[in-house]
C-alpha cells in the first residue's frame, strides 16, 4: 500500500519535484562561481571580468616583453635571464602614469631597479614601475587614478641599462608575476 501512495504522489507532484531540483542546481552553480570569483587558468584565478588598464606612458611602444618561459639575453648583466614584465620607450623626464585606478602601497629604492612604485589594485592585482626618477609625485598610501602621473622616467634602472631609458612595468597577482598584455591593449615592437 506504502509503494502504491509514493508512486502516485511521484506522479502527481513530478513538475513540483522537476522544479526544486533544477533550482538547487542553479544555485550550486552560482555559488560555485562567486566561490571562484572567476574562471581557473592553470592553477591561477583570473577575473572573469578583465580590468582594462592604461599603459604607464603616453604613446606607449614596448621594447622587450613578458616572457616566463624562454630566458632572454640582458646586455647589462652579461647573463640569460628570464624577464618578468614590459619595457616601455621613454626618455628622461617623460611622465609615468597609474595604468588604473589603486593606492600606493611601496616605493623603494635600489642601485638594480631605480625608483619603483607599487600600487594596489582590486582583485590582489598590483602594478610595479620601475626606472623612475627619484622625485615622485606620489607617497605611500596615496589614491591614484588611472593615467595619474606618478613620477617621471629616469636613468636609474641600471639592471637594465644596455636597453636605453624605459620604464619595466610588472603586474602581480596574489604576488606572482603575470604578464601584463592580458590587461593591457598595446602591441609588441615588431
Amino acid at each position: 500500500m506504502k509503494e502504491k501512495n509514493i508512486k502516485y504522489y511521484l506522479v502527481k507532484y513530478r513538475a513540483y519535484l522537476i522544479g526544486t531540483a533544477a533550482a538547487i542546481v542553479l544555485v550550486a552553480i552560482i555559488l560555485l562561481a562567486v566561490l571562484l570569483g572567476g574562471k581557473s587558468n592553470g592553477g591561477t584565478i583570473v577575473n572573469a571580468d578583465p580590468v582594462g588598464f592604461v599603459p604607464p606612458v603616453a604613446n606607449a611602444s614596448v621594447l622587450k616583453g613578458y616572457d616566463s618561459e624562454d630566458v632572454q639575453w640582458n646586455g647589462t648583466l652579461k647573463c640569460w635571464e628570464y624577464h618578468f614584465g614590459l619595457d616601455f620607450a621613454a626618455s628622461v623626464g617623460d611622465d609615468v602614469l597609474a595604468c588604473f585606478n589603486g593606492k600606493v602601497i611601496n616605493i623603494t629604492n635600489s642601485s638594480d631597479d631605480g625608483t619603483a612604485i607599487y600600487i594596489e589594485h582590486s582583485d590582489g592585482l598590483v602594478s610595479v614601475y620601475m626606472g623612475l626618477d627619484s622625485n615622485t609625485t606620489v607617497k605611500v598610501d596615496d589614491v591614484v587614478t588611472t593615467g595619474q602621473k606618478i613620477g617621471t622616467c629616469g636613468t636609474t634602472l641600471s639592471s637594465e641599462q644596455e636597453d636605453g631609458s624605459h620604464i619595466h612595468f610588472e603586474l602581480l597577482q596574489n604576488n606572482e608575476k603575470v604578464d601584463p598584455l592580458n590587461y593591457l591593449d598595446v602591441e609588441l615592437k615588431g
